[in-house]
């Protein structure tokens, strides 16, 4: 989650970084059409482009499940935009499904559909490109609550071989949605996680415990808020607030951090996590 008044990870110079560079031009919309996995294989890389452009920009529910074959073949595709590309969409579909399970809605398309490209999806962890892999690990976070132990395992097994840090921050992210969605086997790499040295890991761990209960966390959060990075103390400050009551025995320590933060985003998170914790702010 971006902190207000500090540039987040996907950021930089206000280009999102990770995302698909796309066409400098509005995708036309005649283009969202659907074609056989077979006549999408071959069509032109601008072709290829253009369809799941046109689709990113309408949404793909329009076509339904229909469009799962495209996508699936696109996350695996030669060209590394169309790649790209493919994930958005992927995201998008699971958006979708998670949005109806929380309106208590019917799902827009077949879950087990969904299931059958994320699956394919988990294959391609250990892509050799380390930017699609990257992108990969953080289109799967989201998706944990359709199999999270699927998911779970399959970032456990990659964790140990992984050595490049965005995406070994990466996989810290999903593991913590996988905790957040009641598995439990990525928890104590999470919290461990807290005191990696790496600084996108430590950043991704810190920011990650803020999505379930982890008491047991507080100590090295309020250590973090030492850190020289703000985004990092910023996280931490999230994080803390994020806990409860569990968090209620520090308030006295963040108020004094607040007397002593300069840094304004930080600050504010610092206020806003004693507010919530019932410390004024």
């Amino acid at each position: 989650v971006p902190v207000e008044g500090i540039p987040h990870q996907g950021q930089m110079g206000g280009k999102v970084v990770g995302l698909p560079p796309g066409r400098h031009v509005p995708p036309k919309a005649e283009d969202a059409r659907i074609v056989s996995v077979q006549e999408f294989q071959q069509l032109s890389v601008a072709d290829r482009r253009g369809i799941l452009a046109a689709w990113l920009e309408k949404g793909p529910l329009t076509a339904g499940e229909a469009l799962l074959p495209i996508v699936k073949v696109a996350v695996n595709d030669a060209d590394a935009e169309v790649r790209m590309q493919g994930l958005g969409l992927f995201r998008k579909f699971d958006g979708a499904l998670n949005r109806a399970a929380l309106a208590g809605t019917s799902d827009p398309i077949s879950r087990q559909a969904f299931a059958d490209v994320q699956r394919f999806v988990i294959s391609l962890i250990p892509h050799p490109d380390a930017t699609f892999r990257r992108a990969v690990l953080h289109a799967l976070g989201p998706t944990a609550s359709a199999q999270p132990e699927l998911v779970e395992d399959a970032l456990l097994k990659r964790l140990p071989d992984e050595h490049d840090d965005g995406a070994r921050a990466a996989i810290i992210a999903a593991l913590a949605e996988t905790v957040r969605n009641a598995s439990s086997k990525g928890r104590p790499i999470v919290l461990d996680a807290l005191h990696d040295t790496r600084a996108a890991v430590r950043l991704s761990a810190v920011t990650g415990v803020a999505r379930f209960h982890a008491p047991e966390a507080i100590p090295a959060l309020m250590s973090a808020l030492d850190a020289g990075d703000p985004i990092l103390r910023a996280a931490a400050a999230r994080s803390i607030g994020s806990q409860g009551a569990a968090a209620r025995n520090h308030l006295s320590a963040l108020r004094i951090r607040l007397e002593q933060e300069t840094h304004p985003a930080v600050r504010r998170e610092l206020s806003r996590t004693l507010k919530a914790l019932g410390g004024g702010g």
